[in-house]
């Protein structure tokens, strides 16, 4: 019903650029977060689950966007720890620290603040087997209206093996 795939084989099936696009990253992003999207274009992992390309993630991350998206309390100093990464395609965000720890920030919270980030307690790889999860969560929603009790329940087991916690806190109901 559900399966959780290596990261690693996420990667790979996802379509490479013919040349990689050289940027400056942030040099505590995590270097799997960096090759990966230096070789790819924004890439819509499930409905709920959107990897940005390295251009549109920096044009995210700017200090432009930052003043826009950012709480007016969070200082530079603060902002700068955290990197915007992907969405959701309904003004939610999904935010990598300076740990290498995703976070989901749910847009309904208003701007962006680290008090309001809902710790998802993946890193980034962990994060891609999320998304592929949630990939799959959507195929099965493409064939019927609602997921069954006990295809939640294997969904929820899947994200038990990603984190233990994961299921409390994972940002989406069915």
């Amino acid at each position: 019903m559900f399966s959780l795939q290596a990261a690693c084989d996420i990667q790979a099936a996802l379509p490479r650029l013919p040349q990689p696009k050289p940027w400056s990253a942030s040099p505590w992003l995590p270097a799997e977060y960096v090759n990966l999207v230096s070789h790819i274009d924004t890439q819509t992992l499930s409905a709920d689950a959107v990897l940005w390309t390295a251009c549109v993630a920096r044009h995210h991350n700017s200090a432009k966007q930052q003043d826009l998206l950012w709480a007016d309390d969070v200082d530079a100093k603060t902002r700068s720890r955290f990197w915007l990464f992907a969405e959701d395609g309904q003004g939610d965000v999904y935010v990598l620290d300076e740990h290498g720890q995703c976070h989901f920030a749910d847009h309904d919270a208003g701007s962006l603040h680290p008090s309001a980030f809902t710790a998802l307690r993946l890193d980034f790889m962990g994060w891609l087997q999320l998304a592929n999860l949630m990939g799959q969560a959507d195929a099965l929603l493409d064939e019927q209206d609602d997921l069954s009790a006990a295809q939640i329940a294997a969904f929820e087991a899947c994200l038990a093996q990603l984190h233990p916690d994961l299921p409390v806190v994972f940002p989406f109901k069915w």
